[in-house]
């Protein structure tokens, strides 16, 4: 028999786990012995079409030292887009350290809200081009200093990166800052399957889970199994729950599964092994007969599914991964195209503003001259070119004048 994990030491919940015939989930074989793959197809990373888009032509020196000048040691705001061109065609790595040290200062200016979503993939998506994943990784952790805001895509890629890198605890990294914005639901699912298949290898390559990451480790399996109708992501959020420490929301959810109509699995034996030791927390007496109750209806009815957590994540979860991905597939094209046309009229509106405030400057130039030589004359002729009455009182100083 294996022995158990101890997970939440700080009430020794999970002393009195019992692992199921010496194989499971908490007995699996160690981490050398498994595989890792990438999960997501090449056709979704489409490396040909994000190598291949549309990028606005730019002179990198100039613009380096532009915004090296303005951004970095004024500290002044520049245009976005300029970032997000300079983002756009960067080739090589100490480009690439000096558009960190861009975003960085953008953030601290008054323009910061204002950083498109292409730069923030774009910076995120050149990081994994040129193999630093984890520079990509500590500027998504770090708000305060970049305030990155990926799309739900560029997510996606970072975490199969790190998974084909076999760096799952990077991997839940990412997946714990999906949890933190409060992005992970029913309207994510791949987002919601990467973060399952993420959290269920860090319980099995790390034994046992830190103290310091068990509560968010049970919220992010809490997150990527909210409202999911199968048995492996309802045994995960059964354990995610429990993990937390706060498993009396389960009374509600169980409550819901066991009242529907059909007679399938609702979760395996691993998660009810993990609830009945939850039981041993300080609950209330009311959460605790509740709990024992849905136990006791899941045994009595049959719907406790035999099958390891990791058998169904491998029978159930990965084969779902390719039509999750088909809207993303479709999508991604259009999406870099439409960013870079905003891209292109963000330019040229830039233009346009630019020559606006040079005219305008010159008319006021203009005008300020042709006050101080023209006098009353000036106003007259000024008001009657722009089609104005003009007042009794100037043409009685005109008149005065001749």
């Amino acid at each position: 028999m294996a022995a158990p994990i101890r997970l939440l030491s700080r009430c020794d919940v999970w002393k009195n786990v019992i692992a199921r015939g010496g194989k499971g989930l908490l007995a699996l074989c160690p981490a050398a012995c498994r595989t890792h793959r990438t999960i997501l197809s090449d056709a979704y990373r489409a490396e040909d079409v994000w190598q291949n888009r549309k990028r606005l032509e730019v002179h990198m020196d100039d613009l380096r030292v532009k915004l090296d000048h303005e951004l970095v040691t004024l500290k002044q705001p520049v245009a976005s887009v300029e970032l997000q061109m300079f983002i756009d065609n960067i080739i090589n790595e100490d480009e690439l350290h000096a558009s960190q040290q861009h975003l960085y200062s953008f953030r601290h200016t008054p323009l910061a809200h204002h950083l498109r979503p292409y730069t923030v993939h774009s910076w995120l998506r050149v990081c994994l081009d040129f193999h630093q994943p984890l520079r990509a990784l500590e500027s998504l952790q770090n708000k305060t200093h970049y305030g990155l805001f990926p799309d739900m895509y560029t997510f996606n890629l970072l975490l199969d990166h790190f998974i084909q890198e076999k760096d799952i605890s990077s991997a839940f990294k990412v997946a714990k800052e999906l949890m933190l914005i409060e992005v992970l639901d029913e309207k994510t699912p791949l987002a919601q399957a990467l973060c399952l298949y993420v959290c269920h290898q860090l319980l099995v390559d790390v034994t046992p889970i830190p103290d310091s990451e068990v509560w968010s480790l049970g919220m992010t399996l809490a997150d990527a199994t909210r409202n999911s109708p199968s048995c492996l992501a309802r045994s995960y959020h059964v354990i995610g729950c429990c993990m937390t420490g706060n498993p009396g929301p389960l009374t509600r959810v169980m409550g819901q599964w066991l009242s529907g109509e059909d007679n399938a699995k609702i979760i395996n034996a691993e998660a009810v092994d993990y609830l009945k030791a939850a039981l041993d927390e300080d609950l209330d007496d009311d959460t605790k007969t509740r709990l024992q109750e849905h136990l006791t209806s899941l045994a009595s009815s049959g719907r406790i599914d035999p099958t390891l957590l990791d058998d169904l994540v491998h029978r159930d979860l990965l084969p779902s991964i390719p039509k999750f991905e088909e809207s993303d597939i479709k999508q991604y094209p259009l999406i870099l195209q439409e960013w870079h046309n905003n891209c292109v009229e963000a330019i040229k509106k830039q233009g346009e503003d630019k020559q606006a405030m040079e005219r305008a400057a010159k008319e006021a130039r203009l005008e300020k001259l042709l006050q101080e030589v023209g006098g009353v004359d000036y106003w007259i002729q000024k008001a009657k070119k722009e089609g104005k009455e003009v007042k009794d009182w100037l043409l009685e100083e005109e008149i005065k004048r001749q």
